[in-house]
Parts: structure tokens; C-alpha cells; sequence
């Protein structure tokens, strides 16, 4: 049990890292359009 629990905790979190990735992307666009 405890190790398919800590495999569900990778999985979140490769999920997170890759949405994490875009964020920076999609950040940098809106300060290069000049949104506040």
C-alpha cells in the first residue's frame, strides 16, 4: 500500500513540474504585452 501511495505522489507531481514549466512561459508573454 505504501508504495503504490508514494507512486501516486510521483505522478502528481511530474504533473505538477510539467504545468509549472508553462507558467514562467505564459508569465513572460504578459509582461512582454505590458499587462499589470
Amino acid at each position: 500500500a505504501p508504495r503504490s501511495q508514494d507512486k501516486g505522489r510521483r505522478d502528481n507531481f511530474r504533473q505538477g513540474s510539467k504545468a509549472e514549466e508553462q507558467a514562467p512561459k505564459a508569465l513572460m508573454a504578459i509582461d512582454g504585452v505590458g499587462w499589470d
